[in-house]
């Protein structure tokens, strides 16, 4: 699937794990007592400039250290009430895992803290499974302010390789849904909504 195809649009609602909204955003309103997710709607919509960040030279077999991609490339959230949708493609084959939020794999949930030695053979980017100008849907991630994103690019070849991740995306403003039958209705599935995540995998 094109990574174009799930982008966000204004007028969407997107569900998210009521424990992460309290956890990154704020506490969630009595109206959300005893329901599993929050909900926001996409009132706004702004196409960000491509960012592409050079990691420096990865060694063969070596892996590249944990960079802290938010200080690295202007991805972060600077104001409260805009959420952040970005996909990601790679130049090399360098795998590179993501940690989403810091010290978490976003694509490799079992997995929860880098080690070179034990690094998975799935869930990881690289040039064959996310191209650099045509990232895979499965790259995507959402951010919030607050939210860091920090990865780490393991070189499984013979030469030294320096990759490179392409950061497409755009920025929508959001207000939290606090109609109570409107959230029901969300709830129940009655009306649609786009689940995201800002941590390991949509559950």
């Amino acid at each position: 699937m094109s990574y174009l195809e799930e982008f966000a649009k204004p007028g969407y609602y997107l569900r998210l794990p009521r424990e992460q909204y309290e956890k990154y955003v704020k506490a969630l309103p009595e109206e959300y007592r005893g329901l599993k997710y929050s909900y926001i709607f996409l009132d706004m919509e702004e196409q960000i400039p491509h960012h592409t960040f050079v990691w420096s030279p990865v060694s063969p077999g070596a892996d590249s250290g944990t960079v802290d991609l938010t200080e690295k490339v202007p991805i972060k959230v600077e104001v409260e009430g805009f959420i952040y949708q970005y996909f990601r493609g790679c130049k090399t084959l360098c795998r590179q895992f993501t940690l989403s939020p810091a010290g978490e794999k976003a694509m490799a949930p079992d997995v929860k803290s880098w080690d070179p030695a034990t690094a998975p053979d799935i869930g990881y980017l690289d040039e064959r499974n996310s191209p650099f100008e045509n990232p895979s849907a499965l790259s995507q991630i959402w951010l919030v302010k607050g939210v860091k994103i920090e990865s780490v690019a393991l070189n499984p070849t013979t030469i030294s390789l320096t990759p490179q991740t392409n950061f497409i995306g755009k920025k929508f403003k959001y207000s939290l849904v606090v109609d109570r039958d409107l959230m029901d209705k969300l709830e129940k599935r009655l009306i649609p909504s786009k689940p995201i995540t800002l941590e390991k995998r949509i559950s």
